[in-house]
């Protein structure tokens, strides 16, 4: 894998060899000043990167992408809240389909990415005020390029892209940047393309609500990005968050 090229990291890209979190630093920043323009970190290694509900993201050196944007005025673009995780998830996945032809990305509710039934990478947004009360959209993104060994606990569920992968990270992360700009300031919407790239549409799985787990078969994704689940009652019910901890991908 070839890493980061310092000297082609541009001024509203800032590169860290090492640090606790992109995410986290990106909040830091907020608090001190305000910016106007979409800025972006990036990270070779992370020691708390870190996805929904706070969970751990494994971001170990040279193996990853890890990097945080920020973009500024997401007032003006709150039209794009109920599907904007969908739509990132899909951006993704175009650019990393040009990276990867020869690879077949599949997308779990609500956003992350999946190969061959592993997770592949994971997205996090956070609504965040500047200093001066306005508020940003911070964007996180995690991606297992290269990674080849995980720890135990990950070991069952995730996996690197390619372990022997030459892609070049900075074009990658380029590309990735520029396409979640430009969505982010256009009037776009990708419901369609999630829906084609569903790893559960008609599928068992199992939704974690809480303390309390449901089973079910995936039935939809409706045009506000809800889930349409058939309960094994017959009945139909539709949740706008959840998580799912299964995917039986053998079944029907």
């Amino acid at each position: 894998m070839n890493s980061y090229n310092r000297n082609k990291i541009t001024n509203n890209i800032h590169y860290f060899k090492r640090i606790d979190s992109t995410q986290e630093l990106a909040k830091r920043i907020l608090k001190k000043k305000s910016l106007k323009t979409p800025l972006t970190l990036v990270a070779d290694e992370q020691t708390k990167g870190h996805g929904r509900h706070g969970r751990d993201f494994y971001s170990p050196p040279t193996t990853g992408l890890y990097f945080s944007i920020i973009l500024p005025n997401w007032k003006k673009n709150l039209s794009k809240n109920e599907l904007l995780t969908i739509d990132i998830a899909v951006v993704i996945s175009k650019v990393l389909e040009n990276f990867f032809p020869d690879k077949s990305f599949k997308l779990k509710w609500v956003n992350d990415i999946y190969l061959k039934g592993f997770k592949v990478a994971g997205i996090i947004t956070d609504v965040y005020p500047n200093s001066n009360g306005s508020l940003n959209l911070i964007i996180g993104v995690g991606i297992n390029l290269s990674t080849a060994q995980f720890p135990n606990y990950l070991s069952y569920k995730a996996i690197g892209i390619n372990t022997k992968s030459t892609v070049d990270q900075n074009k990658l992360l380029i590309q990735i940047i520029k396409k979640i700009i430009k969505y982010y300031y256009s009037k776009k919407h990708f419901l369609n393309d999630y829906r084609k790239r569903s790893l559960i549409l008609g599928k068992n799985i199992t939704i974690q609500l809480g303390n309390k787990t449901i089973e079910s078969i995936a039935q939809k994704i409706e045009n506000n990005g809800y889930l349409t689940v058939k309960e094994k009652n017959g009945n139909l019910k539709t949740f706008s968050a959840g998580e799912i901890i299964r995917v039986r991908l053998n079944e029907h």
